[in-house]
């Protein structure tokens, strides 16, 4: 387990480009968690997202025709779109879906797919 830590731990250092005296430990001591887990739940924010470009909730549905409409974010994820205007809801959930295929995820979704293979394929 120390070495699966250990390992895990320098390329997470390598892969940040940290380096001061306390990071060693601080990365083996996480690594070691993560070695010893049976199970991962990682919780983010819109940031993490938005480091690989896409865009954020308070600006998704800055677009001008929903402007003009008075629409915003949180009026146009209301399921009564797909009923009452299916074309807006399509387009609207269509272009997220298009966004998210077409992004080009950051280095920590690389170290979390690693992680994955490693500890809980």
């Amino acid at each position: 387990m120390g070495n699966l830590a250990s390992a895990l731990a320098a390329r997470t250092e390598l892969a940040t480009g940290t380096n001061d005296d306390s990071t060693p430990d601080a990365f083996f001591k996480a690594a070691t968690a993560l070695c010893q887990a049976d199970v991962l739940l990682l919780c983010t924010g819109a940031g993490f997202s938005a480091d690989s470009g896409l865009a954020v909730y308070k600006d998704i549905a800055e677009v001008p025709a929903y402007h003009a409409r008075g629409l915003r974010y949180h009026d146009i994820c209301q399921p009564y779109w797909l009923r009452e205007e299916p074309s807006l809801f399509y387009g609207f959930w269509g272009s997220c879906f298009n966004d998210y295929r077409s992004a080009r995820p950051h280095l920590v979704y690389e170290i979390i797919a690693q992680w994955k293979k490693l500890f809980f394929a």
